[in-house]
This record gives structure tokens, sequence and C-alpha cells, in this order.
């Protein structure tokens, strides 16, 4: 989901019609969009090299070849982070054995997502700073540019209602940046120890084994879930040795062991 719609969906959660009643909704609708809009944008220009296509949300939401897209340039942003930016640093500690053939993809990897290399290793610099990636400091951010439509707004319905609640309107439009953030970190987590390639295969088998799931071990609604042909999913899965009985017996044996737990005697 865009970021446009997530604004949309969350605006539009928010009850307007039952609590304005009487009042031009579409009017109170499309001004909150607008201040949506602009309340993210300053949290993602704040975030800077922190953030990179923020539309996207986690793996398991694209398809196979979107997902692994996206796993790439989040894994070599983390890298490239950690080196300062230093390309060179970066592909001999990803891929020692091909450094220079690395640094080439790096390079592409950041041409195809429209990032500059010096620009990155300039946000970074720029946002150096003690508890910067502070929950608390972003949502003061947010809250402040929300507060300024109190002062520009000449509707006293609308001026109540950002006076009151300045503060929640500001929580959830930052929601809609954070989450889909803590929620690809979590997920790239695992991966950062291995080396470029290792880390890819791994992503890889990971994300066919959890459509599989996902799709309630249905072989070609996963396939379909993941953007490539029934033959190509199950050829996937032979390539690296995954079978599907023993995926199935695994989970049912994971299942039985969870549902038949003994409970722990209370004192």
């Amino acid at each position: 989901m865009r970021l446009e719609e997530r604004i949309k969906n969350e605006v539009n959660s928010w009850g307007i019609e039952k609590t304005w009643k009487g009042e031009n909704i579409d009017l109170a609708k499309s001004v909150c969009y607008g201040m949506g809009e602009h309340v993210t944008q300053k949290v993602i220009k704040f975030l800077g090299s922190k953030i990179a296509d923020i539309d996207t949300n986690t793996y398991q939401k694209l398809n196979l070849r979107e997902a692994i897209k996206r796993f790439r340039l989040d894994y070599v942003l983390y890298h490239l982070s950690k080196n300062d930016f230093n390309m060179s640093a970066t592909a001999r500690e990803i891929d020692s054995e091909k450094s220079g053939s690395m640094r080439v993809k790096i390079t592409n990897m950041l041409k195809e997502n429209n990032l500059n290399i010096s620009e990155l290793r300039k946000r970074k610099h720029e946002q150096d700073l003690p508890n910067n990636w502070s929950y608390e400091k972003i949502l003061g951010l947010a809250e402040k540019e929300v507060k300024r439509y109190e002062e520009c707004i000449n509707y006293k319905l609308f001026d109540k209602f950002i006076s009151i609640n300045s503060e929640e309107i500001a929580r959830r439009f930052v929601r809609i940046i954070i989450e889909p953030l803590e929620n690809r970190q979590t997920a790239l987590t695992p991966y950062l120890t291995l080396d470029f390639r290792a880390a890819q295969e791994s992503f890889i088998s990971n994300y066919l084994k959890e459509q599989f799931f996902k799709n309630k071990e249905n072989s070609r609604k996963a396939a379909e879930a993941s953007g490539i042909r029934y033959g190509s999913y199950r050829m996937a899965f032979s390539k690296r040795g995954i079978r599907v009985s023993d995926l199935i017996s695994a989970h049912k044996t994971s299942r039985e062991k969870t549902y038949n737990a003994p409970e722990i005697a209370s004192k």
C-alpha cells in the first residue's frame, strides 16, 4: 500500500463524519489528507538516509522478484551506513572474494533506486546527533508541524480539533512511517551477519517457505503470491533441497508441541 493510501485510510478511520455533523466533511478530510502528506514528508526528510522507498512494507507483501530487489537494497544500505558509505570497504566486507564486481553491483543498485553515495554520506553526517533516532524527537517534530495548521486555517471547528488532538494526530501520522521501517528492519536483521550471496540465498529460501505457510500450505497459491509459475516455485524448492512433505511434517510437529505444552505450576 502506497503512502498516500495509508494516509487516507488513517484519516478515514477518525470518524470525522460522526463528530463533525452538519459541517463540510469533504473539505475537512481534504485538509487532513494534505496535513498527513505534509507531516509524513517532514518525517521522511528528517530520517534521511535511514529510509528508502517508504511505500514498501514487509518483504512478504511483495512478489519474489520485488522482494529480492528490496532486500538487496536494504542489506546494502545497512552495510554502507556501517562503513560510513565507503563503497570499497563495504564491497570487501560483504564479498571479500569478488569485491570489484560487488562494488559495481552496489553502484548499479543505487542508480536503479535514484540514490547518490555522496548525498547519502552527507545526510548521515548531518544526522549524527545524540538520540536522533528517538521516537520522542520524531513525534515532537510531527506535532510541531500539525500545530501549524491551527495557525494557518481560519476555521474554528478545525482549530479546536487540532488544539485538542495535536499529539494524537502526530502520533498516528508518525506511525504510518515508523511501522513499515521497524517491520522491515526486524525482517532484515537475521541476514546481516552473512555475506551478500549467503544472505540473498537464505532470504530466498525463507521467503519461499513463509509464502507456503502464509498460503495454508497450498503451493499453487504460494506460487501465485510469489509472482512466479507453479513449476518455477516447486523448482526453486527442489534447487535448495527443500521438500514440501518435510515442511508440512515439521510444521505439524511444532504445532503439536505448542498445543501439548504442560502448564507451569504456580506456587
